[in-house]
């Protein structure tokens, strides 16, 4: 896990002094979380994923305290997260384009705060009960790919990016090209060579990491934290450690299509070749050479999105949606054992979310009928 518990915003507006401090109490708080927080009595602890969001929402909610209070103290009494849940039911806390935040946003500041006095609680502070109740709008089902959607958005990760061949574009549109790939690799343009450009030419980054993720079902904590020793592509399997599996359960065998895996042989294959990857493990890195997280995978679907005609008004779709897609048809197709394996559910009751008709089989039913 990293060791980066406050954003830059959060540790310059505390300074160096307090921010030792507020470091010191957000790892016992995480050592906290990661070993008991789902269940103090029984030692039973968080999943990674779970506990970095818990993170992420108190470094906002110590951020509006701040403000609020008009002076930077800590930890956050009592009095303070009074405050801050009132804050939040006034709609005085604002996302950062202004917008008010969700009836679900302000409950998931409102657990944080909880989880956090659960922390102090555990070490001899008081608990905290909230005051207001945040009503869940009424859920609806989550968006996810549609059968036909699948192959359009495999042909996306085929195309995006693609460049012609360095020979076959006029000065004009090679001094274009140039210049979108030093912005792209941070390389000066006099420096974009032929090499540069078939290099950036035939990546299978993006295909291996798409194709992937729709055989996989692949959390993007899981991109983030995959490794190359994670695939046995002569079985057409990833293996996810169980150290490293998002909810840290089991070692977890991944089954992959023929085709997926021909395109990671190629991918891993040119990954040995590229200086970004040497002395690094993970499969897939982004363009600053770091590891993909949530906000970069959202980031990269919609530039998919953009060359697909998928209808995506209102439709909620989110890197999540690859996951649901495949649980939902592989729950059609083959029921709820191969699907609890291959999106690696521990209990086939979470597997159940996704027992449910897809729109197809229901217009085939009415067609029928």
């Amino acid at each position: 896990m990293t060791d980066r518990l406050l954003t830059e915003q959060t540790a310059q507006l505390a300074g160096p002094r307090l921010k030792i401090l507020v470091e010191q109490d957000l790892r016992d708080f995480r050592s906290f979380m990661r070993n008991k927080g789902k269940s103090p009595h029984k030692g039973e602890g968080l999943a990674k994923l779970t506990t970095e969001n818990y993170l992420s929402r108190f470094d906002q909610l110590l951020r509006a305290a701040w403000v609020l209070e008009g002076e930077k103290t800590y930890p956050i009494t009592h009095e303070v997260a009074d405050r801050l849940e009132e804050a939040l039911q006034q709609d005085q806390i604002v996302r950062s384009n202004d917008e008010h935040y969700s009836q679900s946003s302000k409950r998931k500041f409102q657990n944080t705060l909880e989880k956090y006095f659960e922390y102090r609680s555990d070490n001899g502070g008081g608990s905290w009960t909230p005051t207001y109740q945040f009503e869940e709008s009424a859920s609806r089902e989550t968006d996810y790919f549609r059968r036909d959607e699948r192959p359009k958005l495999r042909e996306a990760a085929l195309e995006i990016d693609q460049l012609p061949h360095y020979s076959s574009v006029d000065p004009t549109e090679r001094d274009r090209i140039k210049q979108y790939l030093a912005q792209k690799t941070g390389l000066p343009k006099e420096e974009i060579t032929r090499d540069v450009w078939n290099a950036h030419r035939e990546s299978l980054k993006i295909p291996s990491l798409v194709f992937t993720a729709l055989d996989a079902a692949l959390r993007p904590i899981e991109v983030e934290e995959s490794t190359t020793d994670w695939m046995r592509l002569d079985a057409r399997e990833i293996h996810i450690p169980k150290d490293e599996s998002a909810k840290g359960r089991e070692n977890w065998k991944v089954a992959l299509t023929a085709a997926t895996t021909r395109i990671n042989k190629r991918w891993l294959k040119q990954r040995s070749s590229l200086p970004k990857y040497d002395g690094r493990d993970e499969i897939w890195l982004n363009r600053q050479a770091n590891p993909y997280t949530s906000k970069t995978l959202n980031d990269l679907l919609d530039r998919l999105l953009q060359e697909t005609d998928i209808r995506t008004d209102n439709r909620d779709l989110t890197w999540y949606s690859i996951r649901h897609s495949t649980g939902t048809y592989m729950t059609e197709e083959e029921g709820l054992g191969q699907a609890s394996d291959q999106l690696r559910h521990k209990s086939i009751n979470t597997t159940k979310r996704y027992d449910h008709s897809s729109v197809e089989a229901r217009s085939s039913t009415l067609e029928d009928l």
